[in-house]
Order: C-alpha cells, then structure tokens, then sequence
C-alpha cells in the first residue's frame, strides 16, 4: 500500500488501488487517517531491522503463516466482494484458471516472488554478525 499511496500522491501515479480509498472524498478523514500509520511502519521497522538484526529464518515463518492466511482470507471472503491478500486476483477477481488453482499458485508465489527476493536484501543488509 506504500508503494500505492506515495506514487498517487507526489506523482500522480496509479500503481494498484490499495490505496485508492485514501483518496476518496466520500470517506471520512477520520477513516482515512486511521490508515497513515502506513507512513509510519516502514520507517520502525527498518529502525528495528538496525537495532537487532535481520533473523535469517523469517523466511519460513512468513511462509508458514502465509499459508494458514491465504487459505482462510479465500474461505472468508468467498461469498463477498472483497479479495484480502489477492486470493481471487490481482485487484479484481480473475476468471482465467480455477479459483482453488489460483489459490495454489498465489501460495507459491509469494514465497518466491516476494519473500524470498525480500530475505536476501534484508539479510544482506541488516545481518546479525
């Protein structure tokens, strides 16, 4: 959502719409600055990251855990409109492949695509020595 929201508000641009409800009018201030501790989080957590180390086994944590989300966000979510964590498309529903076949490749592909690239910079950056 960082990446989203930043690039709508300096430059204009629309990298997803996770962000996009920050930028409705119609939702209250309130609400919308609720969602700011996003500024916030990456700074204490690269603060944190300095201070004690980077954990060369989050990896596998994370992607343990990621597989208890995924597969309960999809059982949640099946009957309404919304998709946390991108179980049923990317921004929107997808229709191309079978749901419970899209699932399992989500399931994969955060691991490989999104864990994995990320362990290697953190551990190449933060290690503990």
């Amino acid at each position: 959502m960082d990446v989203s929201y930043f690039a709508r508000l300096i430059f204009g641009l629309h990298v997803s719409d996770l962000a996009g409800y920050m930028f409705d009018r119609q939702r209250s201030r309130f609400l919308r600055a609720l969602s700011l501790f996003h500024v916030v989080l990456p700074i204490v957590l690269l603060w944190m990251l300095d201070r004690l180390g980077y954990d060369p086994r989050a990896p596998l944590a994370q992607t343990l855990l990621a597989w208890v989300v995924l597969p309960v966000s999809y059982a949640v979510i099946r009957s309404g409109d919304e998709n946390i964590n991108w179980v049923y498309g990317l921004d929107k529903r997808q229709n191309r492949i079978p749901p419970l076949v899209y699932l399992a490749l989500v399931m994969l592909a955060y691991p490989i695509g999104l864990y994995l690239p990320t362990h290697f910079a953190l551990n190449a950056l933060f290690a503990r020595s």
